[in-house]
């Protein structure tokens, strides 16, 4: 109403309008356009990292460089190289401390499965590198102050000796990926053998691999703790000799004096010692041992000088054998902790194989042998784009699937009472239910239950539609092919040129299968076998043919129903009420009607619609439908399939058909996401065809609020009458029946909550062509809401207090959200496949919530990330 008085030209006031929505939906359109695209090269980019992360040649370059990093530099001190190779030796420590350092950030990025334990882990191997670098250990000890007090030395090198030894422990945690990697490669060449298994063998591989970093940090700890909690013996005597060459030197000893004491010290020296004496000055007296020890090594590292505190003492040491010795026990130790960890590793794999893996092996092969409807209902493709980490997600989320089905299927085929009971006993237990519609639903439910029967396969026939002039005399098409269908406003003569346009526009004429004189003589003699009841009357039977018709256009192109099933359809809508008493089944079982003695009260009135029909088709031949249907088996067949459909339209199988709709959905929703048609069974398009006619069967719920109010006021008065009846014969008046006591606004919203909302929220999943229908439902429940509440305002609600009105009010407003909540998931999921629109979720006040993408570009997952580790 604003945008009309915006301007004085209503007509230029709506262009502009029209333009300025139009601008503004293009430009939100370019944004969604531009994030989806660039979310979609996020999600490409993550997937070619993870593919490159994970290739055969990135993961053995990382695997020469794990070597390198373990023994590269001890290999050097075991045989004493120069500088030259210890310089080389650093420039390639720093080229593998870059690679670990760029894998250990790419994999925390984009891997969603990167554990924070595995990030530390690879942290402090990665940075461990950092201590066998020299240029990095040198900067530390000229930071440290450079001199050559054998304190200062001797803490160095212990401190450096373990910092080092436990670094390479820390390396050896890699190797739990190494191992997996080639295990992927090993699955490689074994696809071919386990392609058919669907055995989910990656979760007992995740499960060691966990376990194996854990063992890992285990023995780190170990190697790492062990030494803190012995006493640390330190080897003084280095330091006791310089003080004695100190305190000889401070008496002022000549050399001959100080010859016994340094040839004392170079005995105790080489007597076992890992050091060697090299040279020593004592205040200019000069000592050189070159040619006895063999001089230096070209190595730096071993190479010890030492002087007190003056610098008027220095001794020289050659460290190589010690450095050997080390050097020798680091590759003992990472070689040892290595083999234990491969053999933990290979043990833990072949328990969790017997313990976890072939059981569940066992488990999905008997779900795929048993239960191949709910597997293939799953959607299990392998895309070669997948990454691995994806893929064993997959194989772990199809086993929760497959037993989330079977779990949500067996509560539809189990407990104490037939199929569909469940469904009554939840809205029994529902706490917003009165006592009266608790009484009502029950009432409309007793359990019983029929043979469905199979229809026999019949060959399909293309359809040519072909009008006629006869069967479209004073036909609307536009009128015919809408829900504003209304057969209030047609005489008895336009009813039938409608049911024979539906049959034209269906194709059964041009198809041969009835004829425009047959159809008359049909439907004329149908009608006089109708009642003149308040609702069980032609008008209700064209009405229901029309539902019929109009399911059928508009699932046509999916479904590809046969001509012989659009035939059964029709002729079961157009003789499903036929002599129809205006009263219900119970009614004449109560009352031990004849009709009831006669079918044994089960399906009493269904049973007589069916009788009806071939009673008239067979004593009457010139209103024999069927005359053209020569082959015996089609005949037959098609008498199944309206026997079905009709003996189907009893209320006392509704909620066994929602249940059913229910458990079809969850074993086909795959199919119908694809938009194929999944009714390729005989069994399943006899369910069809029930289903089409009991839905289109109480469809003015779906209708238009001015259409469905003129059906609500018919079936209550034939309600109203059935009462009235029970109390003349001394009987209690079933529930919705009494017209004294029976809200008129409440039966709607009770008839639309616990009968039509569950079966059109059921249907419109598996035919989600009708996804308009379900829009309109909730609209009139809304309706019907509004009016019950008007009902407790108003005078015939006098009785009750505030409180309790108030209560009343609440309860509706209530059940109302809660009937809603139901719908909103599925016409969402209507939208996103393109059945319905966001202009038609709107009507019903449907906002669609904004999903987030499964597939999280990079930066997506980079922000989330660093969100998460500022917010620890």
């Amino acid at each position: 109403m604003k945008n009309e008085v915006k301007s004085v030209s209503p007509l230029t006031s709506i262009d502009e309008i029209e333009s300025e929505n139009g601008t503004h939906h293009e430009v939100v359109k370019n944004k969604k356009r531009r994030r989806s695209s660039f979310k979609k090269k996020g999600a490409i980019t993550k997937k070619l990292l993870i593919k490159f992360l994970d290739s055969a040649g990135f993961q053995a370059y990382m695997f020469v460089c794990l070597v390198l990093a373990l023994f590269a530099v001890d290999v050097i001190a075991l045989h004493s190289y120069g500088n030259d190779v210890t310089e080389a030796m650093n420039i390639i420590l720093t080229l593998v401390f870059a690679s670990f350092l760029a894998e250990m950030v790419l994999n925390f990025f984009i891997r969603e499965d990167y554990s924070k334990l595995e990030t530390v882990m690879n942290f402090i191997a990665t940075f461990s590198i950092l201590l066998d670098i020299t240029w990095i250990t040198e900067l530390w000890e000229k930071s440290d102050g450079g001199g050559g007090s054998y304190e200062r030395a001797s803490r160095a090198a212990r401190v450096g000796a373990r910092a080092g030894r436990i670094g390479r422990i820390v390396r050896v945690v890699r190797l739990v990926r190494v191992i997996k990697m080639f295990a992927l490669f090993f699955r490689c060449f074994r696809k071919d053998e386990e392609e058919d298994s669907m055995a989910p063998t990656n979760l007992g591989q995740k499960l060691a691999e966990s376990i194996s970093r854990l063992v890992a940090l285990l023995i780190m700890i170990t190697i790492w703790v062990a030494p803190m909690l012995t006493f640390e013996e330190f080897d003084e005597s280095l330091s006791a000799w310089i003080t004695v060459f100190d305190s000889h030197a401070q008496n002022n000893a000549t050399t001959f004096q100080l010859e016994p004491v340094v040839t004392d010290y170079y005995d105790f020296i080489m007597d076992g010692g890992l050091l060697r004496p090299v040279e020593l000055n004592i205040h200019g007296d000069y000592w050189d041992w070159t040619e006895i020890s063999g001089g230096y090594t070209p190595r730096k590292k071993d190479k010890i000088t030492l002087q007190d505190n003056s610098g008027l003492i220095v001794l020289k040491l050659d460290s190589s054998k010690k450095n050997q010795e080390d050097a020798m026990l680091n590759i003992l130790l990472v070689v040892v902790v290595v083999v234990e960890l491969i053999c933990f590793i290979a043990l833990l794999n072949q328990t969790t194989s017997l313990l976890v893996v072939r059981p569940l092996e066992r488990i999905f092969t008997i779900i795929r042998i048993n239960a191949s409807q709910i597997v293939g209902a799953l959607d299990i493709e392998d895309s070669d784009e997948e990454s691995e980490d994806e893929k064993e997600v997959d194989e772990i989320n199809t086993i929760e699937a497959a037993v989330q089905k079977m779990t949500r299927i067996v509560k539809h085929v189990s407990g104490g009472g037939a199929q569909g009971s469940q469904i009554v006993q939840n809205y029994i237990d529902d706490a917003n239910i009165d006592e009266k519609t608790k009484a009502w639903l029950v009432n409309q439910y007793d359990g019983s239950e029929t043979v469905a029967e199979t229809p026999a396969k019949k060959k399909k026939k293309e359809r040519k539609f072909k009008r006629s002039i006869i069967a479209y005399d004073n036909v609307d098409l536009d009128f015919l092919n809408s829900w504003n269908f209304d057969v209030f406003l047609l005489k008895e003569e336009e009813m039938f040129s409608y049911v024979r346009a539906m049959f034209m526009e269906l194709g059964l004429y041009e198809a041969g299968m009835v004829t425009d004189e047959i159809l008359s003589n049909f439907l004329k003699e149908v009608r006089k076998n109708y009642h003149d009841n308040p609702y069980h009357n032609f008008h209700h039977v064209i009405d229901v043919t029309h539902g019929v018709y109009r399911i059928l256009r508009l699932t046509e192109d999916r479904l590809d129903l046969t001509e012989y099933e659009r035939m059964s359809l029709m002729v079961a809508a157009i003789c499903h009420d036929m002599d129809h008493p205006g009263v219900n089944n119970a009614y004449l079982v109560h009352t031990l009607d004849p009709l009831a003695i006669k079918y044994n009260d089960s399906g009493v009135l269904e049973n007589t619609h069916v009788a009806c029909l071939y009673s008239m088709v067979t004593t009457k031949p010139n209103s024999n439908i069927f005359v053209n249907i020569k082959d015996d088996k089609v005949w037959r067949d098609m008498r199944k399939n309206i026997i079905g459909c009709i003996l189907h339209t009893d209320m006392a199988h509704h909620f066994k058909m929602v249940s059913q709709m229910d458990v079809f959905f969850e074993l086909h929703a795959n199919v119908i996401e694809k938009k194929d048609n999944p009714f390729t069974t005989p069994d399943d398009r006899q369910f069809l065809m029930n289903m089409v006619l009991h839905s289109a069967d109480i469809s003015n719920a779906v209708k238009p609020f001015g259409i469905y109010t003129k059906w609500a006021n018919c079936v209550l008065e034939e309600f109203f009458s059935q009462g009235d009846k029970e109390a003349a014969k001394g009987l209690p008046k079933s529930p919705m029946m009494d017209r004294e006591t029976t809200s008129r606004a409440m039966s709607q919203v009770n008839f639309i909550e616990f009968i039509v909302g569950p079966l059109y929220l059921n249907l419109v999943k598996i035919l989600p062509e009708l996804s308009e229908l379900a829009i309109t439902l909730l609209n009139n429940r809304k309706t019907w809401g509004d009016m019950y509440i008007e009902e407790v305002d108003g005078k015939s609600m006098s009785s009750m207090d505030f409180n309790a009105r108030e209560e009343e009010k609440a309860k509706c407003t209530n059940r109302y959200l809660k009937f809603k909540e139901k719908f909103e998931p599925v016409m969402e999921k209507m939208e996103e496949l393109g059945f319905a629109s966001e202009q038609l979720l709107k009507r019903a006040g449907i906002q669609k919530k904004e999903r987030p993408n499964p597939r999280a570009s990079v930066i997506g997952n980079l922000a989330r990330r660093a969100s998460i580790s500022m917010g620890k």
